[in-house]
């Protein structure tokens, strides 16, 4: 059984590690969980090098703005993103919420690497 889920981000950093808790629950043993979101480290790195582009709230900050803030054009405020993750910090979150063999493996969705990236883990 896989799970596969983006949203970590929109959730607030005191409550993440409770519904990620909750997700590895409900999964099967040696059951997969896969989390793909974007990559804070990236996202710093792609906005200074261009901070005037990165600013930016149209197309050009998708790799920047929006991974900090979310995407302005849904207009929502629960659309917003809570939190930012590298790909340790991600990681070691998931470890703490019971997960084992935790890796890091080419992101699939979205924008992909370098701005995504996707952290698997098994529950034992």
């Amino acid at each position: 059984m896989k799970f596969l889920c983006s949203r970590c981000r929109t959730f607030w950093r005191w409550e993440v590690e409770q519904v990620l808790s909750e997700w590895v629950r409900v999964l099967k043993p040696g059951g997969k969980l896969i989390l793909e979101c974007p990559n804070l480290i990236s996202a710093c790195e792609e906005f200074l090098k261009d901070p005037e582009a990165g600013a930016s709230p149209n197309q050009k900050g998708q790799r920047t703005m929006w991974v900090f803030y979310g995407d302005p054009r849904w207009r929502d405020p629960l659309m917003v993103h809570r939190w930012g993750y590298t790909p340790k910090s991600l990681a070691a979150l998931l470890h703490n919420c019971g997960l084992a063999e935790l890796k890091q493996e080419p992101a699939q969705f979205k924008l992909k690497e370098p701005r995504d990236m996707r952290i698997t883990g098994i529950k034992p």
